[in-house]
């Protein structure tokens, strides 16, 4: 009986979270997520590019090298690397464009973790790699991880996207502010810079305009209107729960509960 009763509890509670929003994600910066690379950065001690240019991408010490790079570059640009280090920068530049179906696979495996965010960061720096598939990976992490992605990742993708993208990915960056308006401070310095970089003027987000995340260049005239929701009567919008009735709903469930576990009792009493 008791564990019947447990598991009434337990249906009960989800439902209230689950009315009263409580399980909604929570902003917050982070932290990461630890990476699934495999060694330590110690262990590339001794090795130079001539070593590094026998190993084949699959390489597990290859992939820690060159995610031992990205980690260590500072404000995107790559300075005073150790000799080990350096060596796998200049076997990652001499390789090219060759290794981004590797670190983009590597990406995908490592969401929300500090290789995700600093290869974005600094992949320009490189030199030798075309940034459009990046800028792909950035466009598409904004659009479909708005609500999970952590501050310091927005804030190295749209780091990307101001110095290397178009005015469509400034509608993305307005998009995302108004979507969820916690990551605004990451973003905002980096839509200013696009906009100088691309000489337009200065746009301000205005929360809760837009549902879905802009793919495409809008048309000169309706460049704004296309991208917020249609307008809707007053009359037709749904009114917002307000907390008073979700806390009364809660104090419902609870009785109900009271009442069903105190009517077991005394039938099994009885």
């Amino acid at each position: 009986m008791f564990l019947y009763h447990k598991q009434v509890f337990q249906c009960l509670l989800h439902a209230a979270v689950l009315t009263t929003g409580v399980a909604k994600a929570k902003d917050y910066p982070g932290p990461y997520r630890p990476d699934d690379f495999v060694g330590y950065a110690s262990s590339l001690h001794g090795l130079d590019e001539a070593a590094y240019g026998r190993m084949s991408l699959e390489d597990p010490v290859l992939q820690l090298a060159y995610q031992t790079v990205f980690g260590s570059s500072i404000s995107g640009g790559f300075y005073g690397l150790p000799p080990a280090v350096s060596a796998a920068l200049a076997d990652l530049r001499k390789r090219g464009d060759t290794v981004t179906p590797m670190l983009l696979q590597l990406m995908e495996r490592n969401h929300e973790t500090g290789f995700e965010s600093s290869v974005l960061a600094s992949i320009a720096a490189v030199g030798t790699i075309n940034v459009e598939p990046y800028l792909e990976y950035a466009r598409r992490l904004l659009r479909e991880r708005t609500d999970t992605m952590n501050g310091a990742l927005v804030g190295c993708a749209a780091q990307l996207l101001a110095s290397h993208g178009t005015k469509e990915d400034g509608d993305l960056m307005i998009w995302v502010m108004e979507t969820r308006p916690y990551v605004a401070d990451a973003v905002t310095r980096k839509l200013d810079a696009l906009n100088r970089r691309l000489g337009l003027p200065k746009q301000v987000p205005r929360p809760n305009l837009k549902d879905s995340a802009p793919t495409s260049a809008p048309s000169e005239a309706n460049s704004r209107r296309d991208l917020r929701r249609p307008s809707v009567p007053s009359e037709e919008k749904s009114a917002p729960i307000s907390p008073w009735f979700k806390r009364a709903l809660i104090v419902v469930i609870l009785a109900g509960l009271l009442w069903f576990v105190i009517k077991s009792r005394k039938a099994t009493n009885s």
